[in-house]
C-alpha cells in the first residue's frame, strides 16, 4: 500500500540532504524562545531568520547569510556548516517554531513503503510515513530550510488532514541505512555484475584465455630449460618480445618526457561551484586517522559544498572510534558498510556511492596527504573541457623517499609512471590504469560506466580501462598527492601481489572479446592496452629465469650445444635484462626531481634485487588467482613524519 498526502505538502518536502553524518553527536538543549523585534532583525533569510526568536546571535545569522550569498546557498546551510547550529538542534529549533512534534530516532520503529534500494533515491522520496509504533503512521517531515515560508503559511490556515512532525534529514537517513542496509549491500556487490556481467571479474577467464596461459607457460618451460639450440634462440626471441615492449613504450614516453608544473588556477566565484564528493575508503587504519582529518581538512572548497564520507567496514571498530573521537565538521560523515563477501575497497565505494551528492567525485586514501588546491585545480579542468573528460588523476608522489631502498625504488617507480608514462598515454587518449587514489571523476560518467567493480581487487586499473572503452578521456592535472611507502618487504610484497592479481583479472575481463574491442579502438590503443596489462606481468614472471639462464650460460656453458647458439642465447637474454633496467632507470631519473635525485640515486644499484622481488610478487598472485582471487591483502600504514 502506498501512502498519499495533499499536494501543497507534498511540495514543501526536502530531498533529505546529503551533508549531514550518521553518527551526529548529541545535541544540547534547545535554546529558550526570546521576545525580538522582527521588523528590527536585518536577518532576510527564512531558514535562519526565526533563530533570532531563540537566542542566536544576529551576529553569526549574518554571516550565515553573507556565506550564502557568496556561496549561492542558503542560510541555514551555512549555519549548519560551520557548526554555528547542529543540524538536529536547527530542526529541533524549527519545529518548535512551526509548533509541531519533533521526531526523534527512537520513536521511529520503521519507515513505512521504503523500497528504493540507494539513498541517491531515498532523498528523492516526497513524504516519508514512519510507523511510530502501537498502529501510528505518521507523515515525517525534513522540510527544506527554503520552503520555512510557505510551510509557515499553509500551517497557519490550518488544512492539515494529518497530524504531521518534523524531523532532521540525519535521523531520517539513519532510519533508512539500518532498515535498507541489507539491500544496500546486496545492490554494492551485484549492480555491475547484474546490468553488465561482461565487464565483472566475478568470472574467471574465458576458454580461450586459459589455452593463451597454457601455451605461455610451455613456452616458458620450453624456452629456459629444454633446449640451448637454435630453438632455444626462437624461443628466447619470443619471450624478450615482452621485456622489449614494455622497454620500448617507457623509452617513446621518455622522449616526449616534458617538465611538469603547478598549473595557474584562476579565481572563480564560490557560488558557480558544485558539490565535490570526497571518499577514503579505510580498513584498520586507527593509527593514521588523524593525519588523514588534518589533510582534508586543508582541501579548498566552500565548506557547505564539500561532503567528505569516510567509508569503514562496520565490524572496523577501531577506526571508526578513532574517527568519531575526532574533531569532525559537517563536511564529515563515516559511512559504515556491513560486512559481507567479497570485503574489498571497491565493494566498498560502490556501497558508499549512493550516499554522495557530488557533481564530481575524488578517491583518497587513509595515508594521503593532497595537496589543498587539488580539487580546484580538478574542477577548472572539467569546467574548461566537455563532456567526455570522464577522470582527471593526480600524481601521486612518494613523501618517505629517503628512508631506506625500498622508499627509494618506491619513488622513482611513481615518479617514473605520474610524471612520465601517465602523461604521455594521457596526451595519446590511450587507455591508461589509474592509480588507487586521487582520481577525480565526473560523477555522470562514473555512473554510465557501472561505477566500480566489487570482484577487482585493482578497481583504479579496471575503472580507468573501462572509461577509456566508453569513449571517455582521462587526463592530469599537477597538484600532488603525497603519500608513503612500504619500508619493509612484509608489507611491500603483498601489496604488489595484490596488483599484479588485479592486473590479470582487468585483462581476463577486457580481453575476453579481443576482436570487438579492436573494433572499436584503434591498434595502437588495444596495443598499449596488452603492454600495460599482460607485457608487465609477463616481464615480471620471466625476469628471475631470464636472469638465472643468462648468469647461467656466462659461467657454466651450455654443455655440448654449438657455441654459436649458446653465445646467441646469452646475448639475447643479457641484452633483455640489462635493456630492461636501463629503460626503468632512465624513466625514473628524468622523472625525479633533481635534489631528491641526488639523494637517493645510489639505490638503484638495487633494481635488480627490487625486480626480483616484483617478480615473486607476480608468481604469488598467479597462485593466489586460483585459490583466492578476491582476497584483498591491505597494505599497513603508519603516521607520516612530514
Amino acid at each position: 500500500m502506498r501512502y498519499e498526502f495533499d499536494a501543497d505538502l507534498r511540495r514543501l518536502i526536502l530531498e533529505a540532504p546529503s551533508l549531514i553524518r550518521s553518527n551526529a553527536p548529541s545535541h544540547p538543549p534547545i535554546s529558550k524562545e526570546k521576545n525580538f523585534d522582527k521588523s528590527r532583525s536585518e536577518i532576510t533569510d527564512p531558514s535562519i531568520a526565526f533563530l533570532l526568536r531563540f537566542g542566536l546571535p544576529q551576529k553569526m545569522l549574518r554571516r550565515a547569510m553573507a556565506l550564502a550569498e557568496e556561496n549561492g546557498t542558503y542560510g541555514a546551510k551555512e549555519l549548519i556548516a560551520f557548526n554555528g547550529i547542529q543540524e538536529i538542534q536547527y530542526y529541533q529549533l524549527l519545529a518548535k517554531h512551526l509548533g509541531v512534534e519533533f521526531i526523534e530516532e527512537a520513536q521511529i520503529v520503521k519507515l513505512v513503503d521504503l523500497s528504493e534500494t540507494s539513498m541517491a533515491a531515498f532523498a528523492q522520496k516526497q513524504v516519508v510515513w514512519g510507523d511510530l509504533g502501537q498502529g501510528i503512521l505518521r507523515p515525517i517531515l525534513a522540510p527544506d530550510p527554503r520552503q520555512i515560508t510557505r510551510l509557515e503559511k499553509m500551517l497557519a490556515a490550518d488544512k492539515r488532514q494529518v497530524k504531521i512532525a518534523l524531523t532532521a534529514p540525519c535521523i531520517l537517513r539513519s532510519v533508512a541505512i539500518e532498515q535498507q542496509k541489507d539491500q544496500l549491500s546486496y545492490a554494492a556487490i551485484n549492480q555491475l555484475y547484474i546490468a553488465k556481467p561482461s565487464a565483472s571479474a566475478r568470472i574467471g577467464a574465458s576458454a580461450w584465455q586459459g589455452a593463451i596461459i597454457s601455451i605461455i607457460v610451455i613456452a616458458i618451460a620450453l624456452a629456459l630449460s629444454l633446449s640451448n639450440g637454435a630453438a632455444g634462440v626462437v624461443f628466447h626471441l619470443i619471450l624478450s618480445m615482452f621485456f622489449a615492449c614494455c622497454t620500448g613504450l617507457r623509452l617513446i614516453a621518455l622522449s616526449n618526457f616534458t617538465p611538469i608544473s603547478l598549473a595557474k588556477i584562476t579565481p572563480s566565484p564560490h557560488k558557480d561551484k558544485p558539490i565535490y564528493s570526497v571518499m577514503v575508503a579505510l580498513h584498520d587504519e586507527a593509527e593514521v586517522v588523524s593525519d588523514l582529518i588534518a589533510s582534508l581538512k586543508m582541501l579548498k572548497w566552500p565548506r557547505s559544498k564539500l561532503e567528505i564520507k569516510l567509508v569503514c567496514e562496520a565490524d572496523d571498530y577501531k577506526t571508526i572510534d578513532k574517527i568519531k573521537a575526532e574533531d569532525l565538521d559537517p563536511r564529515f560523515e563515516i559511512i559504515q558498510v556491513p560486512p559481507s563477501m567479497p570485503r574489498t575497497k571497491p565493494k566498498a565505494l560502490c556501497y558508499a556511492l549512493g550516499f554522495t551528492s557530488g557533481k564530481f567525485i575524488t578517491l583518497y586514501d587513509a595515508e594521503d596527504r593532497p595537496h589543498p588546491e587539488q580539487l580546484l585545480e580538478a574542477y577548472q579542468r572539467f569546467e574548461n573541457a566537455d563532456d567526455r573528460l570522464g577522470c582527471l588523476q593526480a600524481p601521486l608522489k612518494i613523501a618517505n623517499a629517503e628512508d631506506n631502498a625500498i622508499s627509494s625504488m618506491f619513488h622513482f617507480e611513481y615518479a617514473g609512471l605520474f610524471y612520465g608514462l601517465i602523461h604521455w598515454l594521457a596526451r595519446r587518449k590511450a587507455p591508461i590504469m589509474l592509480g588507487g587514489t586521487s582520481n577525480h571523476f565526473r560523477r555522470d560518467a562514473l555512473i554510465a560506466v557501472g561505477g566500480w567493480d566489487p570482484f577487482n581487487v585493482t578497481e583504479d586499473a579496471d575503472i580507468g580501462i573501462r572509461l577509456w572503452r566508453h569513449g571517455y578521456n582521462i587526463d592530469t592535472i599537477t597538484r600532488p598527492t603525497l603519500e608513503d611507502a612500504p619500508l619493509n618487504v612484509s608489507t611491500w610484497i603483498p601489496q604488489r601481489t595484490r596488483w599484479f592479481k588485479g592486473w590479470i583479472q582487468t585483462w581476463l575481463v577486457h580481453m575476453k572479446q579481443p576482436i570487438k574491442l579492436t573494433q572499436n579502438a584503434s591498434f595502437s590503443s588495444v596495443f598499449i592496452l596488452n603492454i600495460l596489462l599482460t607485457g608487465t606481468l609477463a616481464s615480471a614472471l620471466l625476469h628471475p629465469f631470464v636472469l638465472a639462464k643468462a648468469i647461467y650460460l656466462s659461467v657454466i656453458g651450455g654443455g655440448d650445444y654449438d657455441t654459436i647458439w649458446i653465445t646467441a642465447i646469452t646475448f639475447i637474454d643479457w641484452a633483455t635484462v640489462v635493456l630492461s633496467y636501463i629503460g626503468f632507470i632512465a624513466m625514473c631519473w628524468v622523472s625525479t626531481e633533481k635534489p631528491l635525485r641526488r639523494k637517493i640515486s645510489h639505490h638503484f644499484i638495487f633494481t635488480p634485487l627490487y625486480w626480483l622481488g616484483i617478480s615473486f610478487a607476480a608468481w604469488r598472485a598467479m597462485l593466489q588467482l586460483q585459490t583466492a582471487p578476491f582476497k584483498w591483502e591491505k597494505t599497513a600504514h603508519t603516521p607520516h613524519k612530514k
